[in-house]
């Protein structure tokens, strides 16, 4: 059966077609729960047309909401009391334009006498074999940082080791510096939206860190 994407997106000036979750893709899920890459492929890269497409980790979460927006009409649900009028009212989130992507142009990262040159990943496999092994977030951040480095002081054959003892040598105030440039730079979610209460039209600013409901109540997770 010829399958159809329907759907598209755009991440960093890619068109990304996509379809809607089937069947096959929640039992693929619910089937690997201790399996990451498994889970991977069922809820996004079993979904997109291109297989082979490199996504960050924060370019899979975005492929996520969107997969999850079309697939599901069940919103995700909040209950909030209002820090003004102490009353209660619930909020249903808008994935689409409650989290958007935020990034600058890749780039030259430059501190000191260390020159990162940063494009996309190269292959997807080596990305989510490095990144799913990694311990936190932190480590997660510099893995993510490392598979982005086109180039080192002009320098493009570097090994991950190579460049990881690079980091490890930077002095305190590079390595600040070199992160700080890399956050501005990188693809990410911006998660902060604004909530209006109705009972007395107080505005507050709510990070949504967790997505309770995210996946529809059959599903039994």
């Amino acid at each position: 059966m010829e399958v159809s994407y329907d759907f598209s997106t755009e991440i960093r000036n890619k068109n990304v077609k996509y379809r809607k979750w089937k069947v096959k893709d929640k039992k693929k899920f619910l089937n690997n729960r201790k399996d990451k890459h498994l889970i991977r492929e069922a809820l996004v890269f079993d979904c997109i047309e291109d297989k082979k497409l490199a996504l960050s980790d924060e370019e899979y979460k975005f492929m996520l909401t969107q997969i999850r927006n079309v697939s599901v009409s069940d919103p995700i649900s909040y209950t909030f009391v209002c820090n003004y009028c102490e009353k209660d009212f619930n909020f249903d989130l808008d994935l689409e334009n409650n989290l958007r992507p935020v990034f600058k142009e890749y780039g030259d990262i430059i501190s000191g006498d260390h020159i990162f040159t940063m494009n996309s990943i190269r292959s997807r496999e080596h990305y989510e074999q490095i990144i799913l092994n990694s311990e936190n977030d932190d480590e997660k951040i510099i893995v993510d940082f490392i598979l982005h480095v086109k180039s080192y002081n002009d320098s493009d054959g570097l090994s991950f080791e190579d460049l990881n003892q690079i980091i490890d040598n930077l002095d305190v105030n590079d390595f600040d510096s070199i992160f700080k440039q890399w956050e501005d730079m990188r693809f990410k979610l911006n998660n902060v939206s604004d909530v209006e209460c109705p009972h007395c039209n107080n505005v507050e600013s709510f990070e949504f860190d967790s997505l309770p409901g995210f996946f529809p109540e059959s599903w039994n997770i």
